[in-house]
């Protein structure tokens, strides 16, 4: 049975939006199994995490999602997921620039975990992290049969890591440039003393990583360095480029529908957003380079609320929506 139907029968959806918060988070020496599991347990819960406090899954749907068949090992991932206090917000993107503030946070990925006659699991959030998970103003969009494929959990953390800098209007993106140590908090190796230094993390993290997601998934990830100024000009930063991955464009277009076939695609938005949403230069700059996942869903219920008679000024209400990070209600 093919990946994706495993996650059908698990009656799971085929991506998750998942919160910057739990992308960029230190202290996690999450291993792949647990990084697995939490993505299958959000896409579980999903739906329900503003009316329901508790959610139940199949452990066999988490074993067959995650590629995995050994109970006791996931109760190991269980304990983790409950235990391990992760920080987030660590590149900052969670910052409101307009209103000059930032957050910082702290908490676990999981409140409680209960399996009963090894069949059923019940788990819970703490109320931050379902408020966090639930209405993520940043998100990235992981495919759950692509994680699946991903054979080390280096692989996996870089490969949320590249989807949530991806800009899908534009068929790439790049992240800015991220000093070592938050890199090595992000992938979970910064306790390890062996990448202490750039040559090792890059030998065997950062290629091995890329070479993996550059194989197995719908992106095509490159990376530069940063070196310190001065003598022994050492390597103080990397930065990511991510494009799509032309010969698995399948995967991609079950995540998001069929390809865009418009050459100007950009361009075309770009006008609408000037002439029918009566945006600015400098607003619709913003808007391609930091909305453009869901700027057409803002698009469709500015259009609706204004054909509605709701909408005074409809350059303002518009440019409201995408400088607050306003989510659609699903439809």
């Amino acid at each position: 049975m093919v990946d994706s139907e495993i996650i059908k029968k698990a009656g799971l959806p085929q991506a998750i939006n998942k919160h910057s918060a739990a992308i960029h988070i230190s202290g996690n020496e999450l291993t792949l199994l647990q990084r697995k599991a939490f993505n299958i347990l959000l896409a579980n819960a999903y739906n329900e995490l503003e009316t329901k406090e508790k959610h139940t899954i199949r452990i066999w749907d988490i074993l067959s999602c995650t590629g995995w068949h050994d109970a006791e090992t996931l109760k190991k991932a269980l304990v983790a997921l409950s235990t391990t206090a992760v920080q987030w917000n660590i590149l900052r993107k969670d910052d409101d620039r307009e209103k000059g503030t930032s957050e910082w946070g702290v908490a676990t990925l999981l409140a409680e975990a209960v399996i009963t006659d090894d069949t059923v699991l019940t788990y819970a959030y703490s109320p931050t992290m379902r408020k966090k998970l639930f209405n993520p103003t940043i998100y990235a969009r992981i495919n759950l049969a692509m994680q699946k494929k991903f054979a080390s959990k280096y692989s996996l953390a870089l490969y949320e890591l590249a989807v949530d800098y991806f800009i899908r209007a534009r068929g790439k993106g790049r992240t800015g440039w991220i000093v070592l140590d938050d890199f090595k908090r992000i992938l979970g190796c910064e306790y390890e003393k062996k990448y202490r230094s750039y040559g090792e993390l890059n030998r065997h993290i950062i290629q091995k990583a890329i070479n993996e997601i550059n194989d197995k998934s719908d992106l095509q990830v490159t990376y530069e360095t940063k070196l310190a100024r001065g003598k022994g000009r050492k390597v103080i930063a990397v930065k990511f480029g991510i494009s799509r991955n032309e010969y698995k464009t399948a995967y991609f277009d079950k995540m998001y529908g069929p390809k865009h076939k418009e050459p100007d695609l950009e361009t075309q938005l770009a006008k609408r957003l000037r002439d029918e949403f009566l945006l600015s230069e400098n607003q619709v700059v913003y808007a391609l380079e930091m909305h453009s996942a869901r700027i057409m869903d803002i698009l469709d219920e500015v259009k609706k609320n204004n054909d509605a008679g709701l909408v005074e000024n409809i350059g303002s209400y518009t440019w409201d929506k995408i400088k607050n990070n306003y989510i659609p209600p699903a439809r």
